[in-house]
């Protein structure tokens, strides 16, 4: 699936960005996990591979603000359900902390921490 096509991960056209609930279905989900767990791997790494000295701003700064999209797809399926449970979503849910648990949050952490 197109991330374009994903209401999970496009701001859409609503007030003030809010995902278009009335839009979202059970398929979207786990491509969208996918997909932010990804960003956040590859914004963990961006930080904790970088050449420049290390300052607040590029490793705590950078490191805060990485998996914003992780974070926005992971409350607003978490909402779904627990609002909306079915045996789609439980099915997701089941496999998407399995994803989640695969992510190299740790490692990638501690090296930016070391940084």
């Amino acid at each position: 699936m197109d991330p374009q096509d994903n209401p999970l991960l496009t701001a859409g056209d609503t007030p003030h960005g809010i995902v278009p609930f009335d839009r979202v279905k059970p398929e979207h989900v786990a491509p969208a996990l996918e997909h932010a767990m990804a960003e956040h791997r590859r914004e963990l790494e961006a930080s904790a591979s970088s050449v420049e000295e290390p300052s607040f701003d590029n490793t705590i700064v950078a490191f805060d603000a990485s998996g914003s999209l992780l974070e926005r797809v992971s409350l607003c399926f978490e909402n779904l359900a627990a609002s909306e449970p079915s045996p789609a979503l439980q099915a997701v849910e089941r496999d998407g902390w399995a994803l989640a648990d695969a992510l190299p949050d740790g490692v990638l952490r501690q090296r930016v921490e070391q940084r």
